[in-house]
C-alpha cells in the first residue's frame, strides 16, 4: 500500500499515531503549527479517488490550500505598495519642484518688469533734460553771436573819448565770458546726460533679454504642468 506523506513528522500522542490517517490527526498537525503544502489540487483528488483519505479530510485540505494562496497574495501586497510608493513620491516631489521654480520665475519676471518700468521713466526724464539743454545751448549761442556782432559793428573812432561806450563794451565782454562758461557747463551736462541715457538703454536691452528668457522658461513650465 502506498503511503502519502502530507506533514513532517511531529511528536503526537499514541492515540493519533495508530490506525489510518484520520481527520483528528490532521487537526492535531494544524494545531501544532504545520502548514499544509498543497501545490496541485489534482493530487489531492487522486488520493481521494484511491480511497486513502475520506471526503471529510479532502474538503479541509482544499480550504487550507485556498487560504494559503490568499495568504501568500496578501503577504506580497505590501511589497508591491512599497515599490509603488517611491514612484508616487518622486512624482509628487517633481511637481513641487516645478511649482517652486514656476513661482521663482514669476517673481523674477515681476521684478524685471518693475525695473524695466523704472528705466523707461529715467529714460523719459533724460530725454526731457536733453531737450532742455539743447534749447538752452541754442539760446546762449545766439546771445553770444549777437554780442559778437554788436562788438564788431562798433568802430574804434566812435569809442574814443566816450567812457560810456567803453563801459558798455566792458560789460559786454564780461557777459560774453559768462555766456561762454554757461555754454561750457551746459555742454558738459549734456554729454553726461547722453552717457547716462546710453547706459540706461543698454541696461534696458539686457533686462528685455532676461525678461524674454524668463518668459520662455515660464511658458515651458506651464506646458509641463
Amino acid at each position: 500500500m502506498v503511503t502519502v506523506s502530507i506533514f513532517d513528522e511531529l511528536p503526537v500522542p499514541k492515540a493519533f499515531l495508530t490506525g489510518p490517517l484520520s481527520l483528528r490527526r490532521l487537526i492535531w498537525h494544524l494545531v501544532a503549527g504545520q502548514m499544509l503544502q498543497v501545490t496541485d489540487e489534482l493530487k489531492v483528488m487522486s488520493v481521494f479517488r484511491q480511497g486513502e483519505v475520506s471526503a471529510a479530510v479532502c474538503e479541509p485540505l482544499l480550504q487550507v490550500a485556498e487560504l494559503k494562496t490568499k495568504l501568500d497574495a496578501a503577504e506580497s501586497f505590501p511589497g508591491t505598495l512599497e515599490k509603488e510608493l517611491p514612484q508616487s513620491q518622486r512624482e509628487s516631489d517633481r511637481q513641487q519642484r516645478e511649482e517652486k521654480e514656476k513661482e521663482s520665475l514669476n517673481e523674477e519676471l515681476h521684478e524685471l518688469k518693475r525695473e524695466n518700468k523704472l528705466l523707461k521713466e529715467k529714460n523719459a526724464l533724460a530725454n526731457q533734460k536733453k531737450q532742455h539743454f539743447e534749447c538752452e545751448i541754442k539760446r546762449l549761442n545766439k546771445a553770444l553771436q549777437d554780442a559778437l556782432k554788436m562788438e564788431c559793428s562798433s568802430s574804434p573812432e566812435d569809442c574814443l573819448g566816450k567812457s560810456e561806450v567803453e563801459c558798455s563794451h566792458e560789460e559786454m565782454r564780461t557777459e560774453m565770458e559768462v555766456l561762454k562758461q554757461q555754454v561750457q557747463i551746459y555742454e558738459e551736462d549734456f554729454k553726461k546726460e547722453r552717457s547716462d541715457r546710453e547706459r540706461l538703454n543698454q541696461e534696458k536691452e539686457e533686462l528685455q533679454q532676461i525678461n524674454q528668457t524668463s518668459q520662455t522658461q515660464l511658458n515651458r513650465l506651464n506646458s509641463q504642468v
